[in-house]
């Protein structure tokens, strides 16, 4: 058997997306989350013990965990996702100074009047130290991936495979399946503690390039069933400077010295950040700081960026799946399919179901797809924008150069930043091909002070104008999105 599952859960203002990929038998199983989190608490919460319940906590082990950014909606839940001492054994996320996480609390807090908007602190703990935080679910064997810019662009997928049967059922079978890049830097001990973090126990910290690609297959030889492509851009040559200033000014303004004990100086600035009540003083700090410093703002106010948002396409290796198609010597057949998850009463359930896809090889030995259209080529493979910026030309441009090579071999679209009309527009979705399906993930309701602001009827509007309205599927705390994709037997 060879299964995967990709789950767009319903949760509301946030996102929390999962895999499940099983091999064998069934009992080798990778488990991965991209992003955790949601203002809508209960339907996140309902979503992430239905993850839980899945397996992990019999496991007691998640094999990667993705952090695209550290806005509150997209991290807030990670602590419930992992309570109970859940491992991590890879953990991949932006790679940001210290200097940089304090940028990003602050810049939450600049609209607020401190954390009125939030009654919980593990926010503010996992931006200020998000290694430090998640350091008693971090094992020995556990490693770290920090992922910052490249070069344009990326070079297309692997076209080398191993056509060795016994290897390839063996593996199936009996191998566990990792995760790795193909290139990382290891970081010595004085560039960790140059992050600044509070943990002591992580050795195992990696530097690596966004050209750099990610894999998931078997150690042991070539195999890689699927590639994990990033994407992370910046605010140009004198961001770093900018940050360093924002950190002088904060401890300046409240008080806080340096001290050599990293765990006591990170407590300081938590602490500190806790009992801000105003974020005219936070906006103030930004402004002072830029004075004299030429960042790329791209016409955006200092408070609203949000540079550290990673986006990543997970994709199929079609060379590992035609391998496993070869090796029958009577039809095959690969079914996949989609699902819309609905709880329009507040139960769970799975409607209109969609079949995608379907692959057949009779004795001859080529592939044959009945059905041959655009989507029934592809694999269940996504690209996800996060809270990307992609509105101005330049920053499509970058965004799609990157992508350049996989433009053609994925189906599923995310429409950056809950369409709010700040991050896309017609710039980029006049780029982008028509057959492509879009999602957009947004809340309903707010827990509080009514309606959300997203999405924005410009961004509907742009999405209209330029034809892809008819593939945008919406995603909220009632409606999820199920993809899977299963060879039943070998």
């Amino acid at each position: 058997m060879f299964s995967q599952t990709f789950t767009i859960n319903p949760v509301g203002q946030g996102f929390f997306y999962t895999g499940d990929i099983r091999t064998g038998s069934g009992q080798n199983t990778f488990r991965f989350v991209f992003d955790c989190g949601s203002f809508n608490k209960a339907n996140c919460l309902e979503e992430v013990n239905c993850f839980r319940e899945s397996g992990l906590t019999d496991s007691h082990e998640l094999d990667l965990l993705i952090i695209s950014h550290f806005d509150a909606d997209h991290i807030n839940h990670i602590g419930k996702l992992l309570e109970g001492n859940i491992k991590v054994k890879k953990l991949v996320m932006p790679f940001i100074t210290f200097e940089e996480r304090l940028f990003l609390v602050l810049r939450l807090l600049s609209p607020f009047n401190g954390q009125s908007f939030t009654n919980d602190d593990f926010p503010v703990r996992f931006i200020i130290d998000p290694i430090g935080t998640l350091s008693g679910n971090l094992g020995d064997d556990s490693e770290i991936f920090l992922i910052e810019g490249g070069p344009l662009p990326l070079s297309g997928m692997s076209t080398k495979e191993n056509e060795n049967s016994e290897e390839i059922s063996k593996s199936l079978e009996e191998e566990k399946l990792s995760f790795s890049f193909d290139a990382s830097e290891q970081l010595e001990s004085d560039d960790i503690t140059n992050l600044i973090i509070g943990s002591k126990k992580v050795e195992s910290i990696f530097k690596v390039k966004d050209d750099r690609h990610g894999r998931l297959g078997y150690a042991n030889f070539y195999l890689h069933i699927m590639e994990f492509v990033f994407y992370k851009r910046s605010l140009g040559d004198n961001e770093i400077e900018f940050y360093k200033k924002v950190r002088q000014k904060f401890c300046e303004d409240y008080s806080i010295n340096d001290c050599p004990d990293q765990e006591i100086f990170l407590n300081k600035v938590i602490e500190k950040v806790k009992r801000i009540t105003s974020g005219r003083l936070i906006r103030e700090i930004f402004k002072e700081s830029a004075e004299g410093i030429e960042i790329q703002t791209r016409g955006r106010a200092i408070n609203d960026l949000n540079t550290t948002s990673l986006c990543l396409l997970h994709i199929n290796n079609k060379q590992f799946i035609r391998s496993l198609i070869r090796r029958q010597r009577r039809p095959l057949d690969v079914e996949s399919n989609v699902k819309f998850l609905q709880k329009p009463d507040g139960n769970r359930a799975t409607y209109f179901t969609i079949p995608a896809w379907k692959y057949y090889e009779p004795r001859r030995g080529s592939i044959f797809l009945p059905n041959r259209g655009i989507q029934n080529r592809r694999f269940p493979n996504t690209l996800l924008t996060s809270d990307c910026f992609l509105s101005e030309q330049i920053e499509v441009d970058d965004f799609y150069n990157k992508f350049s090579s996989y433009w053609g071999d994925f189906w599923l679209l995310q429409v950056p930043h809950h369409g709010s009309k700040r991050s896309s527009g017609r710039v980029l979705f006049s780029k982008i091909h028509l057959f492509l399906n879009l999602f957009i993930n947004y809340g309903v309701k707010k827990e509080w002070r009514g309606k959300w602001r997203h999405p924005s009827s410009e961004t509907i509007m742009s999405l209209t104008e330029t034809g892809h309205s008819s593939e945008l599927i919406p995603v909220n705390e009632f409606i999820g999105i199920q993809c899977k994709f299963e060879i039943s037997s070998f």
